[in-house]
C-alpha cells in the first residue's frame, strides 16, 4: 500500500472512531489523542503517514510493550503521553529509548520502575518527565542525573526519599519540581540547593515543617511554593522569608499562626497566599495585608473535611469513582452530601475546567454550564487530567452507551459569569436512585462507587471567590 494510500486509510479509521471529527490533511496532523479502539496495529502501522505529528496522548488505555514499539518504529514524536497506562513494563521503555526527538513524557500512575527509568537515559533532548506515582526508588533517580535538558520533573510518591532528593538536587537545570505525597524529610529538602534556577516547588501532602528552608537561600528565582497538608510551621516561615522572589505561596491546612506571618511582611512579591484551614486569624491576616496590601490572602475553607468511613450505606461513595482517580481528591462535607475537592497531582487546587459549553447543544438553553467531557488544565504545572466522559463513567457508561449530551471537537474553558476569570477550584459530587442501587445488588461485579447516576461539578473562581455550577448532567 503506497503513503497516499496508508493516509487515506488512517483517516477513514479515526473518523470512524471520532478521533477526528472534521476532515482533516494528514500532513497537518501534529497531535493524536488516541483511546483503546484505536490502539491497533491497523492504526499505529499507519502513523508514518502523518509526517508533521509530534504529540501522542494514550492516557488510560491498555497500550502494551509491543505497541510501544510500534510508535517508536513509526513516529518522531517530541510529546508522549502514558498516563495511567497499566501494562506497559520496564522492557517497554527499550522501545522509547530510540525515540531520541522526545522532549516531554508522561509515566505517571504506571508501573515503570528502575531498570524502565535506565533505559531512558539516552533521552538526551527530554525537558519533561512525569513519574509521580510509579515504582521509581533512590537508585532509580540517580540515572537522571545524565539528563541535562530536564526542565520539568514530577517524582512525587511514597518511594521519594530522602536519597532521592540527593539526586534530584544534582539536576541543575530544573525549573519545575514536584514532590508531593512523599516520604522525605526536611534534610532531605535541603539538598536541593543546587537547582539556581528553580521556579515552582511543590511540597504538598508531605510531612515538611518548612526548616529545610534554611539552606536554600539560592533559591533566588523561586516564584511558587505549594506546601499545602503539610506541617510547615512558623519556624519554617521564618527560613522562608529568604526566599524574595516569592509570589504565590499555598499554606492551606498547615501549622502556620499569627506569629509566624511576621516572617512573611519582608516578601514583597507575594500576590497570592493561601492560608485555610490553618491556626491564622482575621487579625492576623489583616495584620500581614497592611505589610502586603497587594497581596490576596485566604483563610477560609467553604467545606469541613471528613473521613468518608463515618458514613452509612446511604452515601455510597465511601471512596472516590474511578474518573477521578487521576486527582488528589479531599473528601469534604456540605450539609447532607459527600463531595469531592479535586486538586491537581502535583498539589495546586485551581485551574481552567474545560468542556463544551451546554447552549450548542441544547437551543432552548442560554446558560453557562457545560456538557462533558471535563478535563481540568492545572494553572500551576499545566498538565490536563481528565474528569468525566459519560461514555466511560457513570451508569451508562458501565453499560457501554451515553445518555447525555456529549460534546466534541476542542474544548474551551468555563469562565466565571461574575468576573469572566477561568481560574477556579473545582468540587464534584455523584448521586444516584432507586435504579442503579438496585442493579449494583444484582451485579457483585460491579464497583459501586463507579455506579452513580448523575453528576454535578462546581467551580469557585479565585478571583472573586464567586461559586458557580460548572456541570450538572444524568450518566443514566
Amino acid at each position: 500500500m503506497s503513503e497516499k494510500d496508508d493516509a487515506e486509510e488512517l483517516m477513514r479509521i479515526l473518523k470512524e472512531h471520532r478521533v477526528l471529527l472534521f476532515p482533516k490533511d494528514p500532513v497537518r496532523i501534529e497531535l493524536l489523542s488516541l483511546r483503546d479502539d484505536c490502539i491497533t496495529e491497523e492504526v499505529f502501522s499507519r502513523l508514518h503517514a502523518l509526517p508533521r505529528l509530534k504529540r501522542v496522548s494514550l492516557s488510560g488505555s491498555h497500550i502494551t510493550d509491543a505497541g510501544l514499539e510500534y510508535l517508536a518504529d513509526e513516529c518522531q514524536l517530541e510529546e508522549l503521553n502514558l498516563r495511567s497506562c497499566k501494562e506497559i513494563t520496564d522492557e517497554g521503555m527499550r522501545h522509547l529509548a530510540t525515540m531520541t526527538s522526545l522532549r516531554r513524557l508522561d509515566l505517571s500512575d504506571t508501573n515503570i520502575g528502575d531498570v524502565g527509568l535506565e533505559h531512558l537515559t539516552s533521552l538526551g533532548d527530554l525537558e519533561k518527565l512525569d513519574l509521580h506515582s510509579t515504582r521509581i526508588t533512590d537508585a532509580g533517580l540517580a540515572k537522571i542525573t545524565s539528563l541535562s535538558k530536564l526542565k520539568h520533573l514530577d517524582v512525587g510518591g511514597p518511594g521519594v526519599t530522602d536519597a532521592c532528593l540527593e539526586h534530584v538536587g544534582q539536576v541543575t537545570s530544573l525549573e519545575w519540581l514536584i514532590l508531593c505525597e512523599s516520604t522525605f524529610t526536611d534534610a532531605g529538602l535541603a539538598k536541593l540547593g543546587e537547582l539556581v534556577s528553580l521556579r515552582y516547588l511543590s511540597i504538598a501532602w508531605t510531612e515538611m515543617t518548612g526548616v529545610g528552608f534554611k539552606t536554600l537561600s539560592k533559591l533566588k528565582k523561586l516564584k511558587s511554593l505549594l506546601a499545602t497538608d503539610t506541617r510547615f510551621g512558623d519556624e519554617g516561615l521564618r527560613y522562608l522569608a529568604a526566599c524574595q522572589g516569592l509570589g504565590d505561596l499555598g499554606l492551606s491546612g498547615t501549622r502556620v499562626t499569627d506569629k509566624g506571618l511576621v516572617h512573611l511582611q519582608e516578601l514583597k512579591h507575594l500576590k497570592s497566599l493561601g492560608l485555610g484551614g490553618t491556626r491564622v486569624t482575621q487579625e492576623g491576616k489583616m495584620a500581614l495585608k497592611g505589610a502586603l496590601p497587594r497581596c490576596v490572602i485566604t483563610i477560609t475553607e467553604g467545606q469541613e473535611e471528613v473521613d468518608l468511613s463515618q458514613f452509612d450505606e446511604e452515601y455510597y461513595w465511601t471512596h472516590p469513582p474511578h474518573c477521578i482517580a487521576g486527582f488528589n481528591a479531599k473528601a469534604l462535607r456540605r450539609k447532607r452530601l459527600v463531595t469531592f475537592q479535586l486538586a491537581c497531582s502535583c498539589g495546586s487546587g485551581t485551574g481552567q475546567v474545560l468542556g463544551y459549553p451546554l447552549s450548542k447543544y441544547n437551543e432552548d438553553y442560554e446558560g453557562d454550564m457545560f456538557v462533558g467531557p471535563l478535563g481540568f488544565q492545572c494553572s500551576a504545572c499545566q498538565k490536563t487530567t481528565e474528569i468525566i466522559d459519560t461514555e466511560k463513567h457513570g451508569w451508562n457508561g458501565e453499560l457501554g452507551c451515553s445518555c447525555t449530551s456529549r460534546g466534541t471537537g476542542p474544548r474551551v474553558g468555563f469562565r466565571c459569569p461574575d468576573c469572566g476569570s477561568q481560574e477556579m477550584s473545582v468540587v464534584v459530587w455523584f448521586s444516584n436512585d432507586g435504579n442503579e442501587l438496585e442493579m449494583v445488588e444484582d451485579d457483585p461485579t460491579i464497583a459501586p462507587e463507579d455506579f452513580f447516576g448523575w453528576f454535578t461539578a462546581t467551580g469557585i473562581c479565585a478571583s472573586c471567590q464567586a461559586e458557580h455550577t460548572i456541570a450538572d448532567f444524568e450518566c443514566a
